[in-house]
């Protein structure tokens, strides 16, 4: 899959002349606002716990274990 996302970036790179280093896929990214697997799933994460504290999800053993 990561192949994949490099033969992507390569390839948009080229379409949309954005230059970026061999191997450097960042400006690529940036430039179509992608955000790499970790990045999301922190960002999950993050709003996840947000929405637990806020009580947005309704989890009572989430909610009594985060209380005590």
């Amino acid at each position: 899959m990561q192949r994949r996302c490099f033969r992507f970036s390569d390839f948009a790179s080229s379409l949309l002349h954005i230059p970026h280093t061999q191997h450097d896929y960042k400006p690529v990214a940036t430039r179509l606002r992608l955000f790499s697997l970790a990045d999301r799933r922190h960002s999950l994460n993050l709003r996840f716990l947000k929405n637990i504290l806020s009580e947005k999800t309704d989890s009572p053993i989430l909610q009594s274990f985060l209380q005590s």
